[in-house]
């Protein structure tokens, strides 16, 4: 008991620095920029104000994490997850040869979780089939890209417009799950390895979370969609598979989604992805005028900062997903100092992901299954245009 109230009483400690810090940039900003109609002690005043405030909001309605014993039945794998950021190894990737890393077509799971529910690569993505495909890798789970259709099912769909993966057109928003389910998800899959599907349909995440429960496997909910909606569907799946409590973890951007879950349900296992200029890369289109761009970057910075020093408190989240260009053994450290176990997204070399579970000891998430390097996604990569926004957007409207 003593450890985890030295542990609080640090948290808060910390918290108080940060957000004292913060509140003390903002008190030089009014200084600079309103020094001609306000006075110094008003500028003080409001700064003062602006941390009691904050402070109140951080005490009464923060909530809590779910307990480590949930989090390590989520994380079974060959290492524990107290092996983060020890300092036991210092291994670096370059040193790892390929010999080494052993083949995955069998033996114990791996510690990886597959992107778009285990397709994208070897199989059509976000389909039944990249599932069951995903288990003879012997990987921990998949990652499914969640949206809800217009009557409230939730379904496992990757972007706002299904043009791109099936043979139909629209928004998923704006479509019934009996529209969308009779779409073709393997329309336009090609197999690097020459390998083809018939016709896969758009799966619901029910029928995701029942084959996961038949194949042992976790799963990482990637919401790409905020609505309410699709946070009452989500309780409602819970509730009615309590087995996702120690074996799912719901995961977004956006702090304020996950807040919102779990104030419903505290016990939710949630995530927090974050990388480099979120903003930046989702809401800046090159019309938009300088000050929405210069926003948006200070936007970054502001939520980059607010990640490490309270929202991960405030919010409860159990897990943070790092890219993996963001992580280093001082980044790890910090996370385990605050309890909060870190995922590593997205590794497609073999040696990197030998080195983040092997050498740092933490789960990773994956575009390729099988001993796949990423030479051959670039080259695949390399064969296939992206459709720019602005035509997708405007195939959807064609609907």
């Amino acid at each position: 008991m003593l450890p985890q109230l030295v542990l609080f009483r640090q948290t808060w400690l910390k918290c108080l620095i940060d957000l004292s810090l913060f509140h003390a940039a903002i008190f030089c900003g009014l200084i600079l920029l309103f020094s001609h109609w306000i006075t110094f002690a008003a500028c003080f005043h409001i700064a003062i104000c602006f941390e009691a405030v904050t402070l109140i909001v951080l005490v009464l309605f923060k909530t809590a994490a779910p307990t480590k014993v949930c989090v390590k039945a989520f994380c079974e794998g060959e290492l524990p997850i107290t092996e983060l950021g020890s300092e036991s190894n210092d291994v670096e990737p370059s040193d790892v040869e390929p010999s080494d890393v052993e083949p995955s077509d069998g033996g114990s799971v791996k510690w990886e979780f597959v992107r778009k529910a285990g397709g994208g690569h070897d199989a059509p993505e976000n389909t039944l089939a990249a599932i069951l495909q995903s288990k003879q890798y012997n990987v921990s789970g998949i990652v499914a890209d969640l949206r809800v259709t217009l009557d409230g099912v939730i379904v496992l769909c990757h972007d706002e417009c299904v043009v791109r993966t099936t043979d139909g057109t629209g928004q998923v928003a704006e479509m019934s799950y009996e529209e969308i389910k009779t779409l073709n998800a393997a329309a336009k899959f090609k197999s690097a390895n020459g390998v083809s599907f018939g016709h896969e349909s758009v799966p619901s995440l029910e029928d995701a979370i029942q084959l996961c429960d038949t194949l042992n496997l976790n799963i990482l909910m990637d919401l790409k969609d905020t609505s309410i909606k699709m946070m009452h569907a989500l309780l409602v799946l819970f509730k009615k598979y309590p087995w996702l409590y120690d074996k799912a973890v719901v995961c977004s951007f956006m702090p304020f989604v996950l807040y919102r879950i779990r104030k419903h349900d505290r016990n939710i296992m949630t995530g927090l992805r974050t990388r480099k200029n979120y903003l930046e890369w989702n809401y800046i289109d090159p019309l938009d005028p300088s000050w929405w761009q210069w926003a948006m970057v200070v936007g970054d910075m502001a939520l980059t900062w607010s990640v490490y020093a309270w929202l991960w408190y405030f919010c409860g989240i159990s897990f943070v997903l790092l890219y993996k260009d963001t992580i280093s053994r001082q980044v790890l450290d910090l996370w385990k100092q605050q309890n909060v176990c870190v995922i590593a997204w997205t590794l497609n070399d073999v040696k990197e992901k030998y080195h983040m579970t092997n050498v740092f000891g933490i789960p990773v998430i994956t575009d390729l299954m099988g001993s796949d390097d990423e030479p051959d996604r670039k080259r695949k990569g390399k064969a296939s245009k992206k459709t720019s926004k602005l035509e997708t957007i405007r195939k959807c409207m064609t609907r």
